[in-house]
């Protein structure tokens, strides 16, 4: 039986890692991400090695993760790519890279999809440069990036309880742009947007009344073919509503005078 004292106690080395921890969605958080991660992979690994790749996958090869049969195909090109500066040997390019995992599994935070697409295509082989290569893709990926922003322009619509005619008309001209442009949303029919349109609605707003009828009507299944014919039915029909009440207000005011 060993002693306690004479156990031998191992120290992990401890992965450097981003001050911050990047959860694949903060735009804003993502160039100080990015600019620290390739300051502390190129102090951890070599000068190019993050999101190096071989000439022969640089033209027009694959750029997904590495099967074991590419692994030393890769790490042999990479050992003479005119940009390592330095001869590195299979082992070494294999260790670096498995390095580079840690340093990017240690700087990012991923929701348990994300974690579990990330073991699936990368972990198995601590592949680190592809690991790399998809966190980018996904960050530089200017659909992604728009379909956030058409999301959060939907989410940041609001009509007040005074609301005019044309400001409703603005509101429902955003959906009417927004909303097909945005994957995942039900385009096939326009109850889904319509749906969305009358939830902005507040409880204490002046029509309310003229609102609550279409939110029956639509629950009923609805009789608008499009959108657009949903907006300028309610459109026209709040002007029609304001212009009647300013004509009874100018009434009533000329009446007590």
């Amino acid at each position: 039986m060993v002693a306690a004292s004479e156990m031998t106690t191992h120290k992990f080395p401890k992965i450097p890692s981003t001050t911050t921890r990047w959860d694949l969605k903060d735009r804003k958080v993502f160039p100080q991400w990015h600019s620290d991660l390739r300051r502390i992979a190129k102090y951890a690994t070599a000068p190019a090695f993050l999101g190096s790749m071989p000439p022969g996958l640089e033209e027009g090869g694959s750029t997904g993760p590495m099967t074991r049969s590419t692994v030393r195909a890769q790490a042999e090109a990479f050992s003479t790519h005119a940009h390592a500066h330095a001869t590195i040997s299979l082992e070494e390019w294999l260790r670096l890279n498995s390095l580079l995992y840690d340093i990017v599994m240690a700087s990012i935070s991923l929701d348990e999809d994300q974690f579990q697409h990330v073991h699936d295509a990368f972990g198995v082989l601590s592949d680190g440069n592809a690991l790399y290569d998809w966190l980018i893709t996904h960050a530089d990926d200017h659909k992604a990036s728009s379909q956030l922003i058409l999301k959060e322009s939907l989410k940041k619509l609001v009509i007040s309880p005074n609301a005019s005619a044309d400001d409703v008309d603005e509101v429902l001209r955003i959906i009417q742009v927004s909303w097909p442009k945005i994957k995942g949303y039900d385009n096939s029919t326009p109850a889904e947007s319509i749906e969305y349109a009358l939830g902005l609605f507040p409880s204490t707003y002046v029509r309310m009344s003229y609102i609550a009828a279409l939110m029956v009507h639509q629950d009923g299944g609805g009789r608008w073919q499009s959108f657009s014919e949903f907006r300028t039915e309610v459109v026209e029909r709040l002007k029609c509503m304001d212009v009647r009440e300013g004509t009874r207000a100018i009434f009533l005011t000329s009446y007590y005078e």
